[in-house]
C-alpha cells in the first residue's frame, strides 16, 4: 500500500529519534564493527538517494554530511562510558568543531568530519593545519587530539588517496606517519554504488542486506578504531 503524504514528517521523525533512542551496544573493535556498521549505514543511504533520484527526478544528490558527521557521534556514544560526553557543533568564538569530546567535564578531544573539500583542495597546503592550531588553543586542547574523518580518500585527488590507498592491490595502506596527513582519516571507500564501472548506465540496482555485509569487509580505509583507541588513551594520560 502507498503512503500518504501525512506520513513523509512522522516517518523523518522517526529517523531523528533513532539517533537519541538507540539501545546501547558492545563492539568489537579489533573486528572494526563500527567502522563496517558505518560503512552498511552509508551504503544504505546512497542507495536509497540514487533510487529516489530515479522515481523522483531529482538530479542532484541531498548531501549526507550532516547524517555522516551525525553516525559518527553515534558511535562515539555508543562506545565510550559516562565519563565522556559527546557535543556536535559547539562554538568558542568564531570556531564551531563538529564533534567535541569532553572527559570528566574536561574538553580532550575534537573531530573534524568531513564527506569532500569540495572545491578547497588548497586546503591541504596550510588550512586544515591552521584550524587545527587555532581549535587547540581556543578549546585547550593538544593538537596531537584533533584529527580529521574524511568520508572518502577518493574526494580530493589520485596523490591523496595514494597515501591511503593501494590503488594497485585494492588494499588499504597504514596510516601516514607525516604531517598532516597523520590527522586526517579518510574511512570509506566504495560506499556509493551509483559510480560503480557496473552502472554506467546510472540504473537503480538493489543489494542484498547480505552482499552489502560483504562488501564492508574490504571497504575500510583508516578504522574509526584508530580514533577510539586514541581517545581513550588521551583520557587514561590525564
Amino acid at each position: 500500500m502507498a503512503n500518504t503524504h501525512n506520513e513523509i514528517s512522522e516517518y523523518f521523525d522517526k529517523f531523528i529519534r533513532s539517533f537519541y533512542e538507540v539501545e546501547k551496544t558492545e563492539f568489537d573493535l579489533e573486528q572494526l564493527e563500527i567502522s563496517k556498521s558505518i560503512y552498511k549505514h552509508i551504503f544504505k543511504i546512497k542507495s536509497s538517494l540514487w533510487r529516489f533520484g530515479e522515481k523522483f527526478n531529482r538530479f542532484k544528490r541531498i548531501s549526507i554530511s550532516d547524517i555522516f558527521q551525525d553516525l559518527i557521534a553515534l558511535y562515539l556514544k555508543l562506545e565510550l562510558d559516562d565519563n565522556f560526553e559527546i557535543i556536535l557543533e559547539t562554538k568558542i568564538g568564531k570556531l564551531q568543531p563538529d564533534i567535541l569530546v569532553k572527559h570528566k567535564g574536561l574538553n580532550l578531544f575534537i573531530l573534524e568530519i568531513k564527506t569532500t573539500i569540495g572545491w578547497n583542495r588548497n586546503s591541504l597546503n596550510g588550512e586544515i593545519q591552521n584550524r587545527i592550531s587555532n581549535l587547540s588553543r581556543a578549546f585547550n586542547i593538544s593538537e596531537e587530539n584533533i584529527v580529521y574523518i574524511f568520508q572518502s580518500p577518493w574526494n580530493v585527488n589520485k596523490a591523496f588517496a595514494e597515501k591511503y590507498w593501494d590503488i594497485e592491490n585494492n588494499k588499504p595502506k597504514e596510516l601516514p606517519a607525516e604531517y598532516p596527513f597523520n590527522k586526517i582519516r579518510p574511512l570509506l571507500t566504495a560506499e556509493d554504488p551509483f559510480y560503480w564501472k557496473e552502472h554506467k548506465d546510472r540504473k537503480y540496482f538493489e543489494y542484498s542486506n547480505k552482499q552489502i555485509d560483504f562488501f564492508s569487509q574490504n571497504s575500510i580505509v583508516i578504522p574509526l578504531e584508530i580514533t577510539i583507541d586514541e581517545i581513550k588513551k588521551a583520557a587514561s594520560d590525564i
